[in-house]
């Protein structure tokens, strides 16, 4: 009688065990897709802010003399040599002149 107690006993543990295993492995599972997928969204993201995405969006970066970065007109002069990043490579350019963003007069 006691032997049949403990058979069945170790028969519902080993049934709660196989349904806890189970369980385990489902979350498991969807915990890793939902990784997944939030690595390939931060992949994106990444993607859509690399400086290389935005210079193939057809944008550029103009450095000047010393490699600074030229975010306005009064970065260059007339006659300066500028070299321009595009997606790719880059150029060599030389300011015949420069005006304003209200169409000044060009230096």
């Amino acid at each position: 009688r006691m032997q049949q107690q403990l058979q069945s006993a170790v028969r519902g543990s080993r049934q709660s065990l196989g349904e806890l295993q189970n369980q385990m492995a489902h979350r498991a599972k969807s915990r890793h897709q939902l990784a997944v997928q939030e690595v390939r969204r931060y992949a994106m993201q990444l993607r859509a802010l690399s400086p290389l995405a935005v210079l193939e969006r057809g944008y550029s970066v103009t450095r000047g003399t010393g490699g600074r970065v030229i975010t306005k007109t009064a970065d260059v002069q007339p006659g300066e040599t500028v070299v321009t990043r595009v997606s790719d490579g880059s150029f060599e350019a030389q300011v015949l002149g420069v005006s304003g963003e209200e169409g000044g007069d060009e230096q």
